[in-house]
């Protein structure tokens, strides 16, 4: 049964996690996003597979939320906000189980809710916001196990980790900082890492597996290895195509180093980073098994990500975020150990003041987003451009966001909508080897529309703009016609 002290925590965790919800919805974008965002959406409409390594936690959750939200767009804005809350929540949780000081409980949590970046994710569809619920959950867990040695808080952890792998397959990199802290803090270790080992393996293939099954029906966007079959699913889930595994360089490296220290500076305020460095020295020494896994967890997620060949690596928030708050909140702990009083008011007040400051620079821009749909208006201003029965044929962001309207609010049906993309895809039409490919078979049939001057076609097509209001629309759009032809 659970004591009173134990509910006194729940009730506290409560009141950060409200403060955030009320904000987030505030500031929640009330329609689709372009590139992943519209496509998560979508597949949440449809329960359908998304692109590589999937994410089916998501799709489920989401499509959960459309049960109950009648737009998909705002089912998932709403599913971020929710799952980002609840994260601050289980944040303020395990702060008071490592620290018992309820400003830390607090104010910490309220931190990492307006870091910019978790902020932004948070009002829209995004995988990451369902991430920092499912593992830091599952960290509580096991820290509650690492305190208790309780044998279902090792199971429950272990069974919430797996869960995680479908919506973010990326925190495996992360399981051998769980297993070095059973590994030091066991009873049992052998035993107990191998059953913890075999619940995230139950419980993570048990989840992913839905792609492999329900790309039996439906073709997953953005691939060209449906995982309907064992080949295609491992391709599928390793990210073969993404390039995610590729060295980057030295010189490149240390400028991403640079640009993702000032990134993490500016979404804690600046201060937070240093309280987190004497969070974790403070750790260190008191707890230095528990400071040696968070610190793993920190440089492998931060690494990994740093070195991610996508330009816009920084917005992939991996739980580090959550780790560094955890990391803040302990500096606490220096200031009950200097025993100077004032130490720990002084260190409240900063902490508060960092959250005012960040809701205060923030709320007033997002607000006003809020309340815009430059995504809609956009795309039906898009598909007014677009002659009849065309063969429209867009960078990602674009391709998904229409795709999205022309499947859940039956706009433009006449359009056939592809990615362009040199790669083999797969739509509702069946299997295409590349874009080029596709558009000079269909280039006499039908128009054909096209989003940049693609020097793959040039010599063979002649582009003409389509007339529209630039400034509007924000991009060009060009009708092919085969040279010499008007």
């Amino acid at each position: 049964m659970m004591g009173d002290r134990s509910m006194r925590k729940i009730l506290l965790a409560l009141f950060p996690a409200s403060i955030s919800f009320y904000i987030f919805f505030q500031t929640l974008i009330r329609e689709v996003g372009w590139g992943d965002a519209g496509e998560l959406s979508l597949q949440a409409y449809l329960l359908g597979v998304t692109h590589p390594p999937g994410y089916p936690l998501h799709t489920l959750l989401g499509k959960l939320f459309t049960l109950y939200i009648s737009k998909p767009e705002l089912a998932t804005n709403l599913l971020s906000a929710v799952s980002t809350s609840l994260a601050v929540g289980v944040l303020c949780l395990l702060i008071l189980e490592l620290t018992d000081r309820w400003w830390l409980g607090v104010f910490v949590p309220l931190l990492l809710a307006f870091a910019p970046i978790i902020w932004s994710q948070a009002i829209t569809t995004e995988v990451y916001s369902v991430n920092l619920l499912f593992f830091g959950f599952s960290l509580y867990l096991l820290l509650l196990w690492y305190r208790r040695s309780h044998p279902w808080l090792l199971v429950g952890s272990a069974a919430v980790f797996g869960l995680s792998l479908g919506v973010y397959l990326l925190n495996l990199i992360l399981l051998p900082a769980f297993i070095y802290l059973i590994w030091r803090c066991g009873r049992q270790p052998a035993r107990q890492i191998l059953a913890f080992l075999v619940v995230v393996a139950v419980f993570g293939i048990g989840i992913l597996s839905f792609s492999f099954f329900r790309s039996q029906v439906i073709y997953p966007l953005g691939t060209q290895y449906p995982p309907n079959t064992l080949y295609n699913a491992f391709k599928f889930l390793s990210c073969s195509e993404c390039k995610s595994t590729d060295w980057l360089g030295a010189a490149i490296l240390s400028q991403r180093v640079r640009e993702h220290s000032g990134i993490l500076l500016e979404n804690f305020a600046y201060l937070g980073i240093p309280l987190g460095v004497l969070g974790l020295a403070v750790m260190w020494r008191k707890e230095r098994n528990l400071a040696i896994a968070l610190l793993a967890m920190l440089v492998v997620d931060l690494g990994y990500l740093t070195n991610y060949y996508s330009w816009e690596y920084y917005k992939m928030t991996g739980p580090a975020y959550f780790v560094l708050a955890v990391c803040i909140a302990y500096s606490g702990e220096w200031a009950k150990d200097i025993r100077w009083k004032p130490a720990q008011y002084l260190l409240a007040a900063i902490l508060a003041g960092m959250c005012i400051f960040q809701v205060a620079h923030l709320y007033p821009e997002k607000e006003v987003k809020a309340h815009k749909s430059p995504v809609t208006s956009r795309v039906k201003e898009m598909f007014n451009l677009f002659p009849q029965d065309a063969l429209v044929v867009g960078h990602w962001n674009e391709f998904t966001a229409m795709l999205y309207f022309q499947k859940v609010h039956g706009m433009r049906p006449d359009l056939l909508l592809i990615e362009r993309n040199p790669s083999p895809r797969y739509y509702d039409f069946g299997r295409i080897e590349s874009d080029l490919a596709y558009i000079e078979a269909m280039a006499s049939t039908r128009p054909v529309v096209i989003d940049i001057k693609d020097p793959r076609l040039q010599g063979q097509f002649d582009f003409q703009l389509l007339d529209f209001d630039f400034q509007f629309l924000g991009k060009e759009w060009y009708m092919l016609a085969p040279q010499g032809k008007p």
